[in-house]
């Protein structure tokens, strides 16, 4: 399928962004092509990429690919480019920001309840303050022994709002 046949839609409602494996074309929100990807799950990719480049990762268009092999992957990879006439900003020599590394299984934190993340901090000095436990709780995280550093605290609730967003959390 060539990059021009595939419908460029609005990331934020893009509900239909499949889990399977594809390549994908992230653009701003000019609708200037920014990235070009591949992945065995698209949707992780594409959420990974706006967590990190919120203000860059605007419109994505995604092609599954069937039976995907690596090489299936980069031969659809390599069309899109090649259709696009240019190498993306985000393809360039050098350039990592668009890098997503794998999901890691040994750090994998259990979970106790669906849709909820369990965070806990070894060095907490300060009590969180009400209003960011809240909004964590909100957010459907759960805070251990409610004690977080402030600065961690903030990370967190950005984090977890940037998730919810993404349709990680309810």
């Amino acid at each position: 399928v060539a990059l021009s046949d595939v419908e460029c839609k609005p990331i934020s409602e893009s509900t239909e962004i499949p889990n399977s494996a594809g390549v994908y074309a992230i653009f701003d929100d000019a609708q200037q092509l920014q990235y070009i990807g591949m992945s065995k799950n698209v949707r992780r990719n594409i959420h990974a990429h706006v967590a990190a480049l919120p203000n860059e990762a605007n419109f994505v268009k995604v092609h599954e690919v069937s039976n995907p092999s690596n090489a299936s992957l980069q031969a659809a990879w390599k069309a899109w480019i090649i259709e696009h006439g240019a190498i993306p900003s985000g393809n360039q020599k050098g350039e990592t920001k668009w890098v997503v590394d794998p999901p890691s299984k040994a750090t994998k934190t259990p979970r106790s309840q669906p849709d909820c993340s369990v965070y806990s901090h070894p060095r907490a000095q300060e009590v969180v303050t009400s209003q960011a436990l809240h909004q964590l709780k909100d957010l459907g995280f759960v805070v251990l022994d409610n004690a977080l550093e402030p600065e961690l605290a903030r990370r967190a609730v950005t984090g977890a709002r940037a998730l919810q967003a993404a349709g990680y959390t309810r």
